[in-house]
């Protein structure tokens, strides 16, 4: 288990403590964290993120913000 996968864990035990489901954004967390542990990145970045979000490639763009949204809170 990847040291970004520990603050994922961490951070969805945090915030459904305070009373959010975060179903699916869960399920969008953990699909970043594995394309960030497959891309062999070690930090988060912006372009690392901003390439994710951007997946399917013919989505909506109100899609890929949402995607990045949900990318952008756990980041914070």
């Amino acid at each position: 288990m990847s040291a970004l996968s520990r603050h994922l864990e961490d951070y969805l035990r945090l915030r459904r403590a305070l009373g959010f489901k975060l179903e699916r954004e869960g399920q969008l967390l953990a699909q970043f964290v594995n394309y960030v542990d497959a891309s062999g990145s070690s930090t988060l970045t912006s372009e690392v993120a901003i390439k994710w979000a951007q997946q399917p490639v013919t989505a909506q763009s109100n899609q890929w913000a949402k995607r990045l949204g949900v990318v952008r809170k756990f980041a914070a």
